[in-house]
């Protein structure tokens, strides 16, 4: 079967996962490209429609006349990797968001605190589904570069902090800093090759006052922590960095303080890592099957932090791999093709 997305493929290797593995036909391209062939209109990230830039009334309005028109040879199927965009503090494509949530036809979930929360915003008549968000077994394939070479930075003899993933604000970045800040291990060292938007400029600032600008923010926000004891980068590293790092990442802190999902949860899970999991969306429920430790980030979290780093210095919550079989992207996969086959058929 053909199932068409309507927009390029994520950065983010979670979905090549699956197609690894799926019996399916998955074509990433510009709306314009739709063809009556395709059984399935799958959409990911709705932004990525419009390239991530908010799209104007009349965008909309066309938009809205295509899923329309597809919805008469295909059926309309969106995949809830988050509830809204990021990075958008005026809210600007809500309009888009609510746009696709009134025309799907089903919904899959990457668990059921998604479905019991967010259900309401679709139609009565939409279909809502899960499935397991697959670990990322293809980066053991990955041959690792080396980071501290790269980047002329040493880990040796040190506790390695990671924060990976984008730091989408500063109210996560100060997350970050809090939890490392918390950790009860003297050698330790953070690593955030992604900070970019805490040190984000301001628009129109001009040219030869941004350095000045940047090393303010940084005196500003890593006060008093010294510069040998974290290493901040703003753009994505390569994937062969990146493994290189969480191979040698003593602990795992998952940046985030709403999100619905977090793929690094699932990078941990597949390098058997220890992590700093905050009890937010559907992380919650993957962290208690696997009777992983989760922070409340509304309590004191000095005390909790302790007590995790304590608990996986003395457990091995990895022990039992039988559990992550279900994540493994062979069996996501799987269950993904059957879920298409159903909407397909039944929708």
């Amino acid at each position: 079967m053909k199932v068409f997305i309507p927009h390029k493929k994520d950065f983010n290797v979670y979905f090549d996962e699956i197609i690894a593995y799926s019996s399916h036909e998955f074509i990433f391209d510009n709306r314009d490209e739709y063809n009556t062939s395709f059984e399935i209109v799958n959409i990911h990230f709705p932004e990525a429609i419009f390239n991530w830039i908010p799209p104007t009334k009349e965008e909309l309005y066309q938009l809205k006349s295509d899923l329309i028109s597809w919805k008469q040879h295909s059926k309309l199927v969106l995949l809830f990797n988050d509830s809204q965009t990021h990075y958008d503090s005026g809210n600007t494509f809500k309009p888009l968001f609510d746009l696709i949530n009134s025309n799907v036809d089903a919904v899959v979930h990457y668990g059921d605190y998604s479905i019991k929360k967010f259900k309401s915003r679709f139609p009565e008549n939409c279909f809502h589904y899960k499935i397991k968000h697959p670990t990322y077994e293809s980066l053991h394939k990955v041959k690792p570069e080396g980071f501290e070479k790269k980047f002329n930075f040493s880990f040796k003899d040190k506790y390695v902090v990671s924060a990976l993933g984008n730091i989408r604000s500063k109210e996560e970045a100060l997350l970050v800093l809090k939890l490392f800040k918390a950790i009860p291990i003297k050698d330790k060292i953070l690593i955030a090759p992604n900070m970019f938007n805490i040190l984000q400029k301001p628009k129109g600032i001009p040219y030869r006052f941004r350095k000045i600008y940047t090393l303010f923010a940084k005196l500003w926000y890593f006060y008093p922590l010294n510069e040998k004891r974290f290493f901040l980068r703003f753009n994505h590293i390569s994937y062969e960095l990146m493994v290189d790092l969480v191979l040698k990442t003593s602990l795992i802190i998952i940046p985030r303080k709403t999100s619905l999902n977090s793929g690094v949860l699932f990078l941990g899970l597949t390098f058997n890592k220890p992590m700093l999991i905050p009890q937010i969306g559907n992380l919650t429920e993957v962290a208690k099957e696997f009777e992983l430790p989760t922070l409340k980030l509304e309590e004191a979290l000095s005390p909790q932090v302790n007590n995790i780093v304590n608990y996986y210095q003395s457990n091995n919550p990895y022990l039992n791999d039988n559990k992550k079989k279900a994540y493994h992207p062979k069996n996501v996969a799987s269950s993904l093709d059957k879920l298409l086959n159903t909407i397909k058929d039944k929708c």
